[in-house]
């Protein structure tokens, strides 16, 4: 009940802990525009259409030319097959453009609707901008079904005009990754193109995540599009536009959604820039200049910020990630020279961005890596997640975000097999998840292996490690060492904590090193230096707030006169808490 069994091969980076039903098994935070009733209505509907129509395995098939990256295909819909496009189970593709002439990025989430429907709305064309000679694009795709297939009728001939990887990569499809990161990076170097630079959550100090982020990552990181469509409630479906935003039927009072593949990029865009009050890097839509996330634009802030200022938090497309071994859970087979794996993994970096590795044996010692840092940054999630317990997925998996956290890193560590300790670091993950209902289906509760924050054998890094996570949960205000987390713990996220949360992953960082050997360096400064440039602004602008009203009021204690003596004592202590109300601002 506490593992991902073997058998589910494909149940990934969200899986539950548990199985599924095929469709599904990649159980990822869907969003909705409506809350719990329309969420309800769109997996339930999806579920049973799954089980009864859908095979899970997505074919997208491109009209025209073929050529995903042709424009003249974009103004009509792709059709999918095997999946449901409206509920939430099908494919959903963007595309990201860099003109080289501007340095600027744009996006383009063509029309994708099930095969034979005519329930949409006829897709628009770019206006705002029009793809020219200048312009590198980039598509990625993906499903919360089980397989992405690209599909051409040019007999793969439109595919290979855009450099695709039109399958084999589980969920995941994508066009042309090469040459748009390529570009980008190019312009980067160069300082002609720069993405926004990573900001400090105000919730908890420390930088906010990219989708490149250790405390981001499963076992499949950098996957599928984060991209959205609107769904009228009679299913018809849309383009997320202006245009179509202003449309009654789409709107939440006529019971209008949204529907998303989700993804680690929803887990980043949505859930924890929510709950840490971080922004993410949105660009300008080529239709109407609408800002929105792309997997492009997502990992472009991953390789301009983590990739290139914190490589130690960094976590990319590994050997042993799900999407690319043989049986989706890590195995000595794929360590091997020639290995599927290494073809796979290599294809899957090209498409986010990432350098390929150069042999097997590289690829085998960066999983290894890929693990000490997974668990290290573990702590980070363990800690925020029941921050944001109160948040609710919508896929139904766990009862609310804390829970889907916690067994998506269960799930993820089987997946991996980090736990050997020839392929992996050979530790074993310090809780498990549990339902308190074995009927419900749904995992609402977290074991810590640990029963106590003092380590049973302080000898032995298992341990160790155990009594770190259970001491980690303290802080959350729980105190035994299985919690059901129907409610909401208490606050876990101040800033005053987290000198405590440094000490205790630097206990989790030592317990690796001594087990494994991998030194990980947790890369969550508490003050950066754009932080403290913020800092001394605020300041400032407090110091200019202070002398502006002590100059006022000075003014005014010199008009009042010797006889009016009460009035003079009334006022200085005005000052005094215009002062100390001016302190506060900063």
């Amino acid at each position: 009940m506490h593992a991902l069994v073997p058998a589910l091969a494909l149940a990934l980076a969200l899986a539950p802990a548990t199985p599924v039903h095929a469709a599904a098994t990649k159980a990822k935070p869907t969003t909705t525009a409506k809350a719990t009733t329309a969420k309800a209505k769109t997996t339930t509907t999806a579920a049973a259409a799954a089980a009864t129509t859908f095979s899970g395995n997505c074919v997208v098939t491109i009209p025209g030319t073929g050529n995903p990256l042709d424009p003249t295909t974009w103004t009509q819909p792709w059709r999918v097959s095997g999946c449901d496009q409206a509920n939430g189970m099908g494919t959903i593709c963007d595309i990201t453009m860099f003109d080289t002439a501007t340095n600027q990025l744009y996006a383009y989430v063509p029309l994708i609707v099930d095969a034979g429907s005519n329930n949409f709305v006829a897709p628009a064309a770019p206006n705002f901008f029009v793809p020219n000679a200048n312009t590198v694009m980039y598509m990625g795709c993906g499903t919360n079904a089980v397989t992405t297939t690209l599909k051409d009728n040019k007999n793969g001939a439109g595919l290979a005009a855009a450099n695709c990887t039109a399958s084999g990569l589980v969920q995941y499809a994508g066009c042309n990754g090469s040459k748009f990161y390529a570009a980008v990076k190019s312009a980067i170097a160069a300082g002609t193109f720069t993405a926004p630079a990573v900001a400090v959550s105000p919730v908890n100090n420390r930088l906010c995540y990219s989708d490149f982020s250790c405390a981001m990552t499963d076992m499949d990181p950098q996957d599928n599009a984060p991209s959205i469509y609107l769904v009228s409630q009679n299913g018809k479906i849309a383009q997320q536009t202006n245009a179509n935003l202003a449309m009654a039927e789409f709107t939440t009072a006529q019971g209008g959604t949204t529907v998303t593949i989700g993804s680690d990029m929803v887990v980043q865009n949505v859930v924890y820039d929510t709950a840490l009050q971080c922004t993410d890097f949105k660009i300008p839509s080529a239709i109407d200049g609408l800002a929105m996330n792309t997997m492009g634009n997502t990992n472009v802030f991953g390789i301009a910020n983590d990739l290139t200022g914190h490589p130690n938090r960094t976590c990319l497309a590994p050997l042993n990630g799900a999407f690319v071994t043989a049986t989706g859970v890590y195995a000595v087979a794929d360590t091997m020279p020639g290995s599927m794996a290494f073809t796979k993994v290599n294809e899957l970096r090209a498409l986010t961005g990432v350098d390929p590795f150069a042999t097997v044996q590289a690829a085998a010692a960066d999983a290894k890596v890929y693990c000490a840092k997974f668990l290290a940054y573990s702590s980070d999630i363990l800690f925020n997640a029941f921050h944001v317990v109160g948040m609710a997925p919508a896929m139904p998996v766990a009862n609310n975000m804390a829970t889907f956290l916690t067994q998506r890193f269960v799930a993820s560590w089987a997946g991996l097999n980090c736990a050997d300790a020839n392929i992996g670091i050979g530790l074993a993950f310090p809780y498990t998840n549990f339902m308190s209902n074995a009927n419900s289906g749904i995992v609402d509760g977290v074991t810590f292996t640990a029963k106590s924050a003092t380590p049973a054998n302080a000898n032995n890094q298992q341990d160790v490690l155990n009594s770190a996570f259970f001491k980690l949960g303290q802080l959350c205000g729980i105190t035994s060492n299985t919690v059901i987390t129907t409610g909401v713990p208490k606050q876990c996220s101040a800033v005053s904590m987290m000198a405590q949360v440094a000490a205790i992953q630097s206990t989790i960082t030592t317990a690796i090193k001594n087990k494994a050997g991998i030194q990980v360096t947790i890369d969550e400064p508490g003050t950066t230096a754009a932080q403290a440039t913020t800092v001394a602004t605020k300041v400032a602008a407090s110091t200019t707030k202070v002398a502006a009203a002590t100059a006022t009021n000075k003014n005014n204690v010199a008009t009042l006169t010797s006889a009016n003596a009460a009035a003079t004592t009334t006022f200085t202590v005005t000052v005094a808490k215009t002062v100390s109300l001016a302190v506060v601002y900063v």
